[in-house]
């Protein structure tokens, strides 16, 4: 996995299946910085949706 720069973004997206906390526990602190939309559910439906919707 390649390593990401994203907070040099000026807008992240990032995906989970599910609000609850990841496998090591603790959820990941990017996805509750100021830039980031979160979707919920399956990537694939969630980001074409995000898309047919622009």
């Amino acid at each position: 996995m390649p390593i990401l720069k994203a907070y040099k973004a000026r807008q992240l997206i990032a995906n989970k299946r599910w609000m609850a906390p990841g496998y090591p526990g603790p959820d990941h602190g990017l996805c509750y910085v100021g830039k980031t939309m979160t979707g919920v559910g399956d990537a694939k439906k969630v980001i074409g949706e995000m898309c047919n919707a622009v």
